[in-house]
């Protein structure tokens, strides 16, 4: 989330803002929104995903070349789940070995990093619990391209419901060659 976005975010009512955000994206209970992420001018896949909402903020390249492809909203509590292009796996590793580093690294309860699928390719899955908020977490790789994808479940929405919005949106994720 730009500065700017954070800082009204800060100040605005939790209601309010919650509100707004939902308006903004056209959240619903229903996979009826299409993001779609172009592929990159530096050979990095696009993707295409059905959604609750529409993204919150368009594909962003940041200053260490990681691309935020799409934040969306899947609960009614403000739960979100986002895709970010990290960078080469030959700069950023592999999905396993980066996936065990957070498990080594963070000083938050972190699961076991098991194995799964997105985008019919390997992927590896973990959970962390920060503070009253869980992180779930997949990473893959694509064309020498390493990606994350993650719910962030808030307070309020109910993790199991979340979980399986989630998995909707991962499996209809597809490429754009």
């Amino acid at each position: 989330m730009p500065w700017g976005r954070m800082a009204l975010a800060m100040v605005t009512p939790p209601g309010l803002w919650l509100s707004n955000l939902k308006r903004k994206t056209g959240f619903v209970d229903a996979f009826v929104h299409e993001v779609v992420v172009p592929r990159g001018p530096d050979g990095r896949p696009g993707e295409r995903v059905l959604a609750t909402s529409k993204a919150i903020h368009p594909p962003t390249v940041g200053p260490d070349g990681s691309r935020s492809d799409f934040m969306v909203v899947v609960g009614a509590q403000g739960s979100t789940f986002a895709a970010v292009c990290l960078g080469t796996v030959e700069d950023r590793g592999d999905p396993y070995s980066t996936s065990v580093l957070v498990q080594d690294k963070w000083e938050f309860p972190c699961s076991a990093v098991v194995e799964d699928e997105v985008a019919g390719l390997p992927a590896y899955r973990y959970r962390l619990t920060i503070n009253e908020k869980s992180l779930t977490e997949w990473k893959f790789a694509r064309e020498g391209w390493l990606y994350a994808a993650g719910l962030l479940c808030t307070r309020g929405d109910d993790e199991l419901d979340m979980a399986g919005r989630s998995r909707r949106i991962l499996d209809s994720w597809r490429w754009i060659d």
